[in-house]
């Protein structure tokens, strides 16, 4: 790529016009060639190209500072162009609008940009000249007339050889300037023709009357009409514009009419090529006889309508969706939210834009999760996960998250885009759903189901270790009397204070388990290498536990809302294990087995097994 700079050189210390070229072999670049110039060069090019001098030629560098200036070089070479020159050639590379230039004076601007460099060539026509070239065609070709006459007089009356000399080189430059000038209505005529813009003059007499003083074949185009037909009736010019905009362009034409103000008016028209939208910009002017004289340019801009359509759908569909979305910078600063994430997160608008997404962070996420999350990111690639978050007022909540790149047509990243589900509900679900497939709905402790899936852990787990586990198998004794006696209610009610009791024992990696009616199992698991040791272990918390049930129990509200004070007791077996035991229905067995032994000596006892070489040898306490 050719790369233009307009620096200031440190020798001459004035503005300089430096282009590097990448000089290739193969696809490598190998040097890199620079040529410098003064801005002056550039400005002279203008001249080279016959650019009449009431017209103004700027050279527009890829930041829009001017480069090159026809017209007073030196005062404007080195300034920024004005800004609707500048948004104009950043927005398209051809195109042609009416301004203001940097004198400040009216002009029709038609300007070009080099697709190899950036660089732009900008010519301003004097808005009072737009037909300059016709007038003046017409006015030296009377002029000239007038000279042959006065001549031809002047011949008849002094003869002499001198005078018919000087006749013949007036011919000869009376032929020469209209050979110029026709050279100069050509290139006018190109330029019109070969515009983006349609260009018209709309005569607006005093009674009302329209009439077309000049119209450009591109705006004959656009509107689907001919030359003739607009400059016979002006009003076709009219009829293709679209009912519903027509009464708008009227009101418009109506107010400028009256106040001569410059008017701007996008609507559209249904010509042979189907319906287009046109954006018309028009100035007038006042005649001495009180017609009003318009000028203006008119624009197809139906690709950039249909844009704004799909933007604004899409707009709709994001700011609508039943999704958060969250457009953030690379630095993770927030630039957009849509209404559904201030619905579930509680931040307005103005509180999220700018700050970063931890703002939302619960703690309760691993920094796993957030560095995978980076990791893929910043190989341009797409996350999904879910992360609990909290709102504003405190409130944990799930949401189900998928964080893509946004890339510009280079493939470079530049955003990062967010669409979040609030999955609270579906989370609050599952584990309903799993507390009620692994947990006693009435004390809340794991069932059976649980039970045996820790106990194959813990088995797992002691003969890696090399260590001990314990299980103490639990009944309540009498219970039956007191369901019989009060209800199942005050039965519930003993239960779950069973099941208070039993945690407050037990260490916070224990698991205390229901397995159904009052039968209670406590898993120790990792207690030590010694067997001795272990077995005193188990059964310092076997009688522990024995001894917090036997004390008395206050139930309220019986089968007739009394309060009951219940005395209970509970007989108890314990069963250690180690590496040697694979078979878990087999040493729940042994712990139901010494539970029964406790309960048919007396009750209110613990029956204690020990492992001997695979054998167990029950003796009880």
């Amino acid at each position: 790529m050719i790369v233009g700079l307009l620096p200031v050189g440190k020798v001459f210390l004035q503005p300089l016009v430096q282009f590097l070229l990448p000089v290739l072999r193969g696809s490598e670049v190998r040097f890199i060639l620079s040529v410098v110039i003064f801005p002056r060069s550039l400005s002279d090019l203008f001249a080279a190209q016959r650019i009449p001098l009431t017209w103004t030629g700027a050279i527009v560098d890829n930041r829009m500072m001017i480069s090159g200036r026809s017209r007073d070089p030196e005062k404007f070479v080195g300034a920024r162009a004005t800004p609707t020159l500048a948004s104009r050639i950043a927005a398209s590379k051809d195109g042609m609008f009416t301004a203001l230039n940097q004198e400040g004076e009216a002009v029709y601007t038609v300007f070009s940009r080099s697709p190899q460099t950036s660089w732009s060539v900008a010519i301003g026509i004097p808005a009072t000249e737009v037909e300059g070239p016709i007038q003046r065609m017409l006015m030296l070709m009377g002029g000239a007339g007038a000279a042959l006459i006065l001549m031809s007089l002047m011949v008849t009356a002094v003869v002499g050889r001198a005078i018919v000399l000087r006749r013949n080189g007036y011919e000869g430059a009376l032929r020469e300037s209209q050979s110029k000038l026709q050279l100069a209505l050509t290139d006018f005529q190109e330029l019109v023709v070969k515009i983006p813009a349609g260009i018209y003059k709309l005569r607006m007499s005093k009674d009302g009357a329209n009439h077309f003083d000049y119209v450009s074949p591109r705006f004959c185009e656009q509107l689907g009409v001919t030359q003739d037909q607009v400059q016979s009736d002006a009003d076709s010019a009219f009829r293709s514009v679209s009912p519903q905009d027509l009464p708008e362009l009227i009101r418009l034409n109506d107010l400028a009419r009256r106040s001569l103000q410059p008017y701007t008016w996008e609507g559209r028209v249904i010509g042979p090529n189907g319906l287009r939208w046109l954006h018309v910009e028009s100035t007038a002017t006042l005649l001495p006889n009180g017609d009003s004289l318009w000028s203006g340019m008119q624009f197809d801009v139906t690709e950039r309508k249909h844009t704004e359509d799909k933007l604004r759908q899409l707009s709709i569909a994001v700011e609508q969706s039943p999704v958060s979305v969250v457009i953030a910078d690379l630095n993770a600063n927030i630039e957009y939210v849509n209404t559904r994430f201030t619905q579930v997160t509680g931040y307005s608008v103005n509180e999220a834009i700018q700050q970063n997404p931890r703002i939302l962070q619960s703690g309760l996420t691993s920094k796993e999760t957030y560095e995978e999350m980076w990791s893929q990111l910043t190989k341009g690639l797409d996350w999904h996960g879910e992360i609990v978050n909290r709102r504003k007022n405190g409130e944990l909540f799930w949401e189900s998250i998928r964080i893509a790149p946004v890339k510009n047509p280079m493939g470079v990243v530049t955003h990062y885009v967010a669409a979040k589900s609030d999955i609270t509900e579906r989370k609050e679900l599952e584990e309903q759903i799993r507390k009620l497939a692994f947990y006693d709905p009435l004390t809340n402790l794991p069932n059976r189901r649980l039970l045996m899936d820790r106990l194959t852990q813990a088995m797992a787990a002691v003969k890696r270790s090399d260590t001990f586990g314990a299980l103490i198998f639990l009944d309540m004794d009498n219970f039956k009397s007191l369901n019989d006696q009060h209800g199942h209610g005050a039965g519930d009610l003993l239960l779950a204070q069973v099941a208070h009791r039993i945690r407050g024992c037990v260490r916070a990696v224990d698991t205390v388990s229901r397995l159904g009616g009052d039968e209670f199992v406590v898993l120790l698991g990792d207690l030590t290498t010694d067997q001795a040791h272990a077995t005193e272990q188990s059964n310092k918390l076997a009688e522990k536990i024995r001894a917090v049930l036997a004390e008395p129990y206050v139930l309220a509200g019986g089968s007739e809302c009394e309060t009951i004070e219940h005395h209970s007791s509970a007989s108890i077996g314990v069963v250690l294990f180690s590496r040697e035991h694979q078979d878990v229905e087999s040493l729940l067995n042994w712990a139901d087995t010494a539970m029964y032994r406790s309960k048919a000596e007396g009750r209110n006892r613990i029956t204690f097994m020990v492992e001997r070489r695979a054998e167990q040898r029950p003796w009880a306490k």
